[in-house]
């Protein structure tokens, strides 16, 4: 369990919406509109989309999904509130978070290929809205997504994973799904209802912590049934914790009184399973808060590897391993700081949980890619190796890591610990609880040992216990001169009168170890007899009684072999019975062996049994000693025979060493190429690497590819309905209309152009001077250059050679990315007009001469304002006025109230 909340988790939930984050990859974008296609537009919900996008072009995302919802859909900025009811979407190439209900935008870290997007949002919304967080993973390949979901289910919000039976890439919900954290896998379609639903509960129901008397009991009485039925005691978690946790399964089944759901677990195991899981909160990572695992590896490990010989084993002991990211963490560090040092791998960890099934994941080592991504390449590389989306643990780590079941507050500790991990644990227990596992840890340490907590965990009141080595990380080193008062385990000790049946205080107390100890070490003191235990190898492994008697050092470099320690005369009898025990597989003895002791002989008998290491898987030799004839001098014949035997022996002993020391330099030579070998396969497994990385990024490109096409194919059927729009307007249209780029060359035309022109489709692209015209307009390309530098031209009225009249206007041709890319030409028909036009002015030149050949003064007034006179004014009129000598005196234009009233003068 390493698991640290930003906020306590006995504060009460503030009044509010929840926060939905949907991860989404390759093939996300149908299962996008699917699930908003379907999505009422009230939830009482923010939503925030992350999705693999591909960081080199603009998302689509938001203009796409505005046309399958009703829901407002906004592109994300940076600190940018999130609003209910509203879609909220990433923009491409950032890293989206959340914190305080904002959403902050930063720059990928990781390269290409390796990025987690959703992850690192789904970890920062369980920061941040805790209980309040929902998750939803769609379509996308690879595990992005899967370390996030642990983290929300830790902080008792709900997850939701696309069936992948529906799924158009199914790596994601997939890996998801495999995590055990995941409370509903419905197809898209049906996501809509089952997140109403849950969140209409908590709206009907509040989302307080019960506090009823009634309702505690009930609490009681399901903490009594995980117990009876799923052998898990939570009875030392904080209640807020247990409540809030039971609450929230309540929520998923759809329960809205405790009465209810207590009556449903006692008929439902499979509910009364999944909340003891809920309840266990089995989440961890891998170097999470990288920070105190520097200050471990820099200043905890190199101590401790200081103070050890090289075969003294350190010992760790992780309680509450979970699925074991942790485990092996640590044993990567003690690894690599062994090896700095110059010293053995000897390393020992033991990881325990309560929670069988995390610990067989623990014990396989398999985890997704996601959860590996904290690892630094290089450690990744030596001590995982890839299987396929997940990595798993080499078996060289491996092998340091023992993994076991133990309650933590109910079985008995390890001893002789050098270092207790025990991150973020303590948090879900009571501070009763908590002061004694401080004692428990204390008396599991060895002298100086380490104690590793969480951030959010301190030592409590047993500041007497340990001392800080590092405050801020929470690494504290063990007391040794105090000695606690309280130390009592496996549980308190009305706990434990009640399971065991322990007499009452005051009753007569007898020895803690019984007398059952003693008088086994008695027996074997006086009456076992010489024994070595030895390998298939005959290397001593163990020495038990008065083996002086029989064994002991020769001369020359110390050894382990028990041929080469048997005292002189009993090495040929010792060596033929370990071949037959070996070869028979059965016990074997033999008397008449003789051992020297200062200068008397005696007779001796060797037993040899054959025993099998379980855990080891290997077979084993005791041998054991015996005096035939205790203090009785042996006879002289036999001595003569038992040293000759022991000289044929040597002479062997001395070919065998020969043949041995020959066999030597050839295996070194082995060795020799083999290191040449192994260069040669390091280039390999270098190469191998690049070639691996490459593949996650084009992997990684490829899913990016997947949704930009996805979108892309969206924005081409938009495009293919408007260009249908417009051809139907130009196809419609009677204006004859040209379009031309800034070289004049025609870019699309109207069929109506073809009147004026002569245009066929192979024309576009081609200079409209290339083109025969079927009018005059000697001015249309000045006029053309002119809209290009941006003067305006006026109309012209045109005429083609059928006589037809037209109006020509040309206008610029405008995009987003330029002002004027071209230029418009339209050429509106006014023959009619034009007729009309003529018609009129043949009919005033008609009525002019009709009105110019009567000899009487007309005048009449034009449109502007201006009279005129026929012919008769201009002619002398006869009169005996001086006035009207000459003709008429003032002719001209004169303004007049009256338009195009003839009158008639003289």
């Amino acid at each position: 369990m390493t698991t640290r909340p930003t906020t306590s988790e006995q504060e009460s939930d503030d009044a509010g919406f929840r926060v939905v984050g949907i991860g989404a990859s390759a093939g996300g974008l149908e299962a996008l509109r699917n699930l908003f296609r379907g999505m009422p537009t009230n939830t009482g919900v923010a939503f925030v989309l992350v999705q693999h996008l591909d960081p080199t072009h603009e998302s689509l995302m938001a203009d796409l999904l505005t046309k399958y919802t009703e829901i407002p859909v906004v592109q994300v900025t940076d600190g940018m509130r999130v609003e209910c009811n509203r879609i909220h979407v990433i923009p491409p190439n950032t890293a989206l978070t959340i914190a305080g209900g904002v959403l902050h935008l930063s720059e990928p870290t990781a390269r290409r290929g390796m990025r987690m997007p959703i992850d690192q949002f789904f970890i920062s919304l369980a920061e941040d809205q805790q209980e309040r967080s929902i998750a939803i993973v769609l379509s996308g390949t690879g595990t992005d997504g899967t370390s996030g979901v642990g983290m929300i289910k830790a902080r008792g919000g709900m997850l939701m994973a696309q069936d992948p039976a529906t799924a158009a890439y199914d790596g994601m919900p997939r890996s998801a799904i495999a995590t055990g954290h995941v409370d509903y896998v419905p197809p898209v379609e049906e996501m809509p209802d089952v997140l109403v639903r849950y969140v209409q509960h908590f709206h009907s129901r509040g989302e307080a912590v019960v506090a009823d008397k009634q309702e505690l009991d009930y609490i009681n009485n399901i903490l009594a049934l995980i117990r009876a039925r799923q052998d898990y005691d939570f009875r030392c978690y904080k209640r807020g914790t247990l409540q809030r946790r039971i609450l929230r399964r309540m929520g998923l089944a759809h329960v809205s009184r405790l009465r209810d759901y207590h009556g449903r677990l006692c008929s439902d195991d499979q509910e009364l399973h999944a909340l003891a899981k809920d309840l266990l909160i089995g989440v961890t990572g891998f170097f999470r808060e990288p920070d105190a695992w520097d200050v471990l590896r820099a200043k905890v490990l190199p101590e401790l590897i200081r103070r050890h010989g090289n075969d003294d084993p350190i010992r760790v002991w992780m309680p509450g391993c979970a699925t074991g990211e942790e485990v092996y963490g640590v044993a990567m560090l003690a690894m690599g700081a062994t090896e700095a040092a110059g010293r053995g791998n000897n390393l020992i960890v033991f990881a325990t949980d309560v929670d069988k099934e995390a610990l067989e994941v623990a014990r396989g080592g398999v985890y997704p890619e996601s959860v590996v991504a904290p690892i630094a390449p290089e450690r990744l590389a030596r001590f995982f190796a890839r299987e396929g989306d997940s990595f798993q643990v080499r078996k060289s780590l491996r092998e340091k890591v023992i993994v076991a079941p133990q309650n933590l507050v109910a079985d008995p500790p390890f001893s002789n610990i050098d270092l207790i991990s025990c991150r973020n644990l303590l948090i879900y227990l009571e501070p009763e609880c908590q002061d004694r596992l401080m004692v428990l840890f204390h008396f599991a340490l060895s002298d100086g040992g380490f104690l590793f907590l969480g951030n959010s965990e301190t030592i409590g009141q047993q500041q007497a216990l340990f001392t800080a080595e590092s405050k801020k990380w929470r690494i504290y080193r063990r007391m040794d001169n105090v000695t606690p008062r309280n130390l009592e385990f496996p549980l308190p000790a009305h706990h434990r009168r009640q399971s065991v049946g322990l007499p009452p205080a005051g009753a007569a107390r007898r020895r803690p170890r019984g007398y059952g100890p003693l008088t086994q070490k008695t027996l074997l003191e006086h009456f076992a007899p010489a024994a070595a235990l030895v390998d298939r190898e005959d290397r001593v492994l163990y020495y038990h009684g008065p083996v002086r008697d029989y064994l002991g050092p020769t001369p020359g470099d110390p050894s382990e072999d028990l041929l080469s320690l048997a005292s002189e005369g009993l090495r040929g009898k010792l060596r033929t019975l370990l071949r037959r025990a070996a070869a028979e597989g059965q016990q074997v003895t033999a008397g008449g062996a003789h051992v020297r002791r200062g200068e008397q002989w005696y007779t001796v008998s060797v037993t040899v049994t054959l025993l099998r290491d379980e855990e080891a898987q290997s077979t084993l030799l005791l041998v054991t000693f015996a005096d035939e004839h205790k203090s009785v001098p042996a006879e002289g014949t036999a001595i003569d025979r038992a040293r000759s035997e022991d000289t044929t022996f040597r002479m062997l002993e001395d070919e065998l060493r020969s043949t041995r020391e020959d066999l030597r330099s050839t295996i070194e030579q082995m060795e020799t190429s083999n290191e040449e070998l192994k260069a040669s396969n390091e280039e390999v497994m270098s190469m191998n690497e690049e070639l691996e990385t490459s593949k996650e990024e084009l992997q990684s490109l490829n899913e990016e590819l997947t949704t930009l096409n996805s979108q892309l194919e969206d924005k081409v059927r938009e495009l293919e309905e408007t260009n249908n729009d417009l051809g139907n307007l130009l196809i419609s249209t009677d204006i004859a209309t040209l379009f031309l780029d800034r070289r004049f060359h025609i870019r699309r035309y109207t069929p109506a152009a073809t009147r004026l022109m002569s245009l066929i489709p192979s024309d576009i692209g081609r200079a409209m001077t290339d083109i025969t015209r079927r009018f005059e307009d000697a001015t249309l390309l000045d006029d053309a250059r002119k809209v290009l530098a941006g003067i305006e031209v006026e109309q012209q009225e045109i005429r083609t050679e059928d006589g037809q009249w037209y109006l020509r206007r040309l206008l610029p041709y405008r995009t987003e990315e330029e002002p004027t890319a071209g230029v418009v030409i339209t050429f509106t028909e006014i023959t009619r007009r034009k007729e009309a036009e003529l018609a009129l002015a043949q009919s005033e030149r008609a009525l002019r001469r009709i009105t110019d050949a009567v000899p009487v003064l007309i005048s009449y007034v034009d449109t502007q304002e201006r009279y005129r006179f026929n012919n008769a004014a201009y002619k002398p009129k006869r009169s005996s006025s001086p006035r009207n000598r000459g003709g008429l005196a003032g002719v001209g234009s004169h303004p007049v109230r009256s338009k195009g009233r003839l009158r008639r003068c003289g």
